[in-house]
């Protein structure tokens, strides 16, 4: 309030006192940041006794300030805590920097502020990873299949991109999990895909759809006992009625070989899958039926087990 400026400089004048000035606890201070907002603090503090109103300013948008304003109001003791606050959100990649003024009627002082943004992956990097990914995942399934790569080798390797595929795209988590297992049962590591099958069925919520029919058949690939692979193989089929999915279609020709004999469904499934674009993105099962019709139906089941 102006009063009170008025009585300040009015003991001044008389010799009472001197000017109330202030200092800074800090001049400039350095911040790592990633993409969470921080608050930061200085501690302002008067030199004399008396009264004080301080100006407070940001010369940036990605600090902002708790009190464009601070007086006696605010001071314990002569010093006060000053809160700022830090907005990665704001900065551009690297060196970042900002200056916090100070300013009373008889003086100025200066914060310099220097945030360093680390470097974070864009949407571009994350699909470019994304896409290599899919292509890597793709050629060395065709390695393998080839006989270039042996079984060790092309699960060790896909293993670690089927975790990439999780990391970058974790809503489609269930469906990596899923080709795991099947690498690993392909592979004979039963011990760690019966380890993610328990973990699948608690992560599956949906028991009438595909993904739960997939781990139904990667079941029957564990289990070759023949009444338990027809009881999962009459659900996997009650499915494909309830859904009329193409890709459950597909877990059946390698359950049955009667739909293996009726190539004009098999085909027409097929044609359906592909024009609805349905079929599960980059699936190990999908890679099994990327190979000319007639190979496919006649190393089925061979294949798959």
């Amino acid at each position: 309030p102006k009063t009170y400026q008025n009585l300040e400089e009015f003991l001044i004048a008389l010799g009472i006192k001197g000017h109330t000035g202030f200092f800074l606890s800090e001049t400039s201070l350095t911040f790592t940041v990633s993409d969470s907002d921080l608050r930061e603090s200085v501690d302002i503090t008067k030199t004399e006794w008396g009264y004080a109103d301080i100006e407070v300013e940001s010369d940036s948008e990605f600090i902002t300030v708790g009190h464009e304003s601070v007086n006696d109001d605010y001071f314990i003791a002569g010093t006060m805590h000053f809160d700022f606050y830090i907005h990665p959100a704001k900065m551009h990649a690297g060196k970042n920097y900002a200056r916090l003024t100070f300013s009373s009627y008889s003086e100025k002082k200066v914060l310099t502020v220097l945030c360093l943004k680390e470097e974070s992956e864009s949407v571009n990097d994350i699909h470019r990873l994304f896409m290599r990914s899919k292509v890597r995942l793709t050629k060395e399934y065709i390695e393998y299949r080839f006989n270039r790569m042996n079984s060790e080798e092309w699960s060790e390797s896909l293993t670690g991109l089927l975790d990439t595929l999780i990391s970058v795209s974790p809503e489609n988590a269930t469906e990596y999990l899923l080709m795991k297992t099947h690498a690993l049962i392909l592979t004979e590591k039963k011990v760690e895909a019966l380890s993610l099958v328990e973990e699948l069925k608690i992560a599956i919520l949906d028991k009438k759809g595909f993904e739960w029919a997939y781990l139904l058949y990667l079941c029957t690939m564990i289990e070759r006992e023949k009444s338990y692979v027809d009881r999962l193989t009459l659900e996997v089929e009650a499915i494909f009625r309830d859904t009329d999915d193409p890709r459950v279609f597909w877990l059946l020709l390698f359950l049955r070989e009667r739909y293996l004999d009726n190539p004009l469904q098999s085909s027409r499934i097929s044609g359906s899958s592909l024009r609805t674009g349905s079929t599960l993105r980059f699936s190990i099962l999908r890679l099994f039926t990327s190979w000319k019709r007639i190979l496919f139906l006649s190393r089925a089941l061979t294949i798959s087990h």
